[in-house]
């Protein structure tokens, strides 16, 4: 279940530091000892430590809208409305799907305080599990982005935030079917073989003796 998460968490990652760095913004993957730990349940395998933080998943250090801005740490985080905890608070505020999960991140560890005392800006960009809707923040950065694309190709920014949130969408859904598929490969009984020795002559005759 880590490897699932850890993969699709990484799809949304790499797709979102492509497409800023694409439209000409600085972007970095990884960058190292930023952030607090994360919560237990929400381990991700190989994430590595610096000092007892782990990385920012993408580091804009200008900012996302670029020289002045002031650096900013982007959070990708999987948010599902359909756990336990959270599926009659969905039902009755879809909205908080994003809301609570965004409060939580930002108050476990103090991490938004002590990134603001560093003098730089926590941002998450949670995305929902099964229908990939983006939290407010996450849909303010992909505007930022699609805002830069647009000026650097001389496109429509509704066009560049269509396409980025397409594939998003698609990185996300592609590494859910990965995962079903996974876990059908695992569970599934193959078919028996048949047993050449029930064709031979005397077995034959014993079965319809």
């Amino acid at each position: 279940m880590w490897r699932d998460r850890t993969l699709r968490h990484n799809a949304i990652r790499d797709e979102l530091r492509a497409s800023a760095r694409e439209a000409g913004l600085a972007a970095e993957k990884e960058k190292p000892g930023l952030l607090s730990p994360r919560s237990g349940d929400e381990t991700l395998s190989g994430e590595r430590l610096s000092l007892g933080r782990r990385p920012a998943d993408v580091w804009f250090p200008a900012g996302p809208g670029g020289p002045g801005g002031g650096p900013h740490a982007i959070d990708v985080a999987v948010s599902s409305g359909l756990k336990v905890d959270a599926i009659l608070r969905s039902a009755i505020d879809p909205a908080s799907v994003w809301g609570h999960y965004e409060d939580f991140k930002r108050h476990h560890a103090s991490t938004e305080a002590q990134r603001r005392a560093q003098g730089l800006t926590f941002l998450l960009f949670v995305v929902e599990a099964h229908g990939g809707g983006l939290g407010p923040i996450a849909r303010r950065v992909c505007a930022i982005v699609a805002k830069a694309a647009g000026a650097k190709d001389g496109d429509e920014v509704d066009v560049q935030a269509a396409g980025l949130l397409r594939r998003i969408s698609t990185s996300l859904q592609r590494e859910n079917a990965r995962a079903v598929l996974r876990r059908l490969a695992t569970t599934s009984v193959p078919e028996p073989s048949p047993n050449p020795a029930a064709w031979a002559e005397p077995a034959l005759v014993e079965a319809w003796q």
